[in-house]
């Protein structure tokens, strides 16, 4: 699984993907399996700059699979650490200007729309160099989202992150994210929609011509024993 692919001249280019599937599938096993090979790919880049790899995980529903995460919270903690507020982590530096936190996946739970909205704006301040995964996307983004909504989105690669939305349906995500080049994959499960038509697709998302094929070998597909159930990849 290739993570990070590089333009001519050898820089990285950063993706947005969208991954959406019903519960059950194994959205958020997948995402932990990306992770760990995002922190593998880039370990050796960041090892001259004392820079590392980290994974900012928001996790709006507190997902079984990423229990084993330590949250913000537990990270404060353990490195001894006063704080005004938990978010406080990603704005603070040590004596040579690098993040005090600097390596390794935290997760932050919060699910009310001020705090969703402050960890955004604090994101886009501070968060740089990482994987950042927005679990439950689409329960709060709006179908004509605020700045705070998109600053991410639309800055992610100046600001070195991949980012991964994640939602349960396909007819639930705003169109003005997927009618132009804002994300450049969709990662693809069964959704448990019933009825869809391509017309409804068409009508939201531009790579509709390779979603919707997609999407109809998915979900004639008998679940298995795996806890990653089958899914498609679409390049946008």
């Amino acid at each position: 699984m290739e993570l990070i692919k590089r333009k001519k001249g050898g820089k990285r280019d950063y993706v947005t993907r969208l991954v959406i599937g019903g519960k059950g599938q194994g959205k958020s096993s997948l995402l932990k399996h990306y992770m760990d090979v995002y922190e593998a790919q880039f370990r050796p880049v960041y090892k001259k700059s004392g820079i590392h790899p980290r994974v900012f995980i928001h996790d709006f529903s507190e997902s079984r699979a990423f229990r084993d995460i330590p949250t913000i919270q537990e990270v404060i903690k353990k490195a001894g650490l006063k704080l005004e507020h938990p978010l406080d982590l990603l704005a603070l530096k040590d004596k040579k200007g690098q993040p005090v936190w600097k390596k390794g996946k935290i997760r932050y739970v919060c699910r009310r729309l001020g705090d969703i909205q402050h960890m955004y704006l604090m994101l886009a301040e501070h968060f740089r160099n990482g994987m950042l995964v927005c679990d439950e996307w689409t329960v709060y983004v709006r179908a004509n989202p605020p700045d705070w909504q998109v600053e991410l989105t639309n800055n992610h690669r100046n600001y070195g992150i991949e980012l991964f939305l994640v939602c349960h349906q396909l007819l639930k995500v705003p169109p003005f994210f997927v009618r132009g080049d804002m994300v450049s994959e969709i990662i693809l499960f069964k959704t448990g929609e019933k009825n869809i038509t391509y017309k409804q697709i068409s009508s939201k998302y531009s790579c509709a011509d390779k979603l919707w094929p997609a999407y109809e070998r998915i979900k004639k597909i008998i679940p298995t024993d795996y806890v990653i159930q089958p899914y498609e990849i679409i390049k946008v």
